[in-house]
């Protein structure tokens, strides 16, 4: 798949709190459980927040309760516009990984899963309580606008954390869902028309420009392996996503009926646009070893 895949008042605290289905505008309601707060910005927060020395510190009291506080080497600016947080930091950055990186790991031990928007091709990580955070850092195309702030950076290396309420909040983001060989019972055949009646209601067939190569079923899944150049198999997915409701995230791919889907590459992708590639679908139905009440 073509993924790039892989900023006051202290005295106020953010409150995010479960079931926020859309961000904030003045020109709709807010959320229910999402209290206005006021806009605050770069200059006023940063400066609220700075030290005696002139030091800027973590911003803990805008942000939920145990959120974790990244690696940095200064804080560059703090605001707040929306009920969305901003914080922009300048931190380290190594071959083998980067504060950011850090920061990433330690949302992931704190319960927050990742989503990838395939439409919107960004990533955001949600806890079960309704906060989203984004990451972006410089040198990435994530960071296009932190580009001219990394000029001033001592360390080269420049992150952004945003901290938003959660634009959708679904709960099979959180499920936990069998392995891709998990024996579903299902009854093994192939097939050489289009298999709808044995597909999730309305599932896309690829266009003309993918070909398909294979359809069968197995007890594990329906597979479907296609050929096609990266960008169309990428567009594919899309689609899916878009029709099904598909949540991108750490495989497998979910949605709130409870289907699901692995995918893999069919040998070594070559990830070179116009060269074909050919990729495995693997297809799965809701079931009973899907644990939806995970603590």
């Amino acid at each position: 798949m073509k993924k790039r895949i892989i900023s006051a008042l202290v005295a106020f605290t953010l409150i995010l709190s479960a079931l926020v289905l859309s961000s904030c505008s003045e020109a709709e309601p807010l959320p229910e459980g999402v209290s206005e707060l006021p806009d605050l910005d770069a200059s006023t927060l940063t400066e609220s927040l700075a030290d005696e020395s002139g030091v800027i510190q973590w911003p803990a009291e805008l942000l939920p309760e145990g959120f974790p506080v990244p690696k940095y080497e200064e804080i560059y600016s703090v605001e707040r516009e929306d009920n969305i947080i901003r914080i922009i930091l300048f931190g380290k950055k190594a071959k083998t990984t980067d504060d950011s990186v850090s920061f990433m790991q330690a949302l992931l031990r704190k319960g927050y899963s990742p989503y990838d928007d395939v439409i919107t091709n960004t990533r955001t990580y949600y806890n079960k309580d309704g906060v989203g955070v984004r990451i972006a850092q410089s040198g990435s195309w994530t960071g296009v606008h932190l580009e001219a702030i990394n000029e001033k950076s001592p360390t080269g290396f420049t992150y952004e954390i945003t901290v938003l309420p959660a634009e959708r909040q679904e709960e099979c983001l959180f499920w936990e869902f069998p392995d891709a060989n998990t024996d579903l019972g299902l009854e093994p055949m192939t097939f050489n028309e289009w298999p709808a009646e044995y597909l999730p209601e309305d599932f896309p067939r690829p266009g003309d420009k993918i070909e398909i190569l294979e359809m069968e079923q197995k007890s594990s899944g329906l597979f479907i392996t296609v050929k096609g150049n990266i960008d169309d198999i990428a567009e594919y997915q899309k689609e899916i996503a878009a029709k099904m409701g598909f949540l991108s995230t750490v495989q497998p791919l979910r949605n709130a009926n409870g289907d699901y889907i692995f995918y893999e590459p069919v040998g070594t992708p070559s990830g070179v646009p116009g060269v074909p590639e050919t990729w495995r679908f693997q297809i799965c139905p809701p079931n009973d070893l899907i644990i939806k009440d995970v603590g």
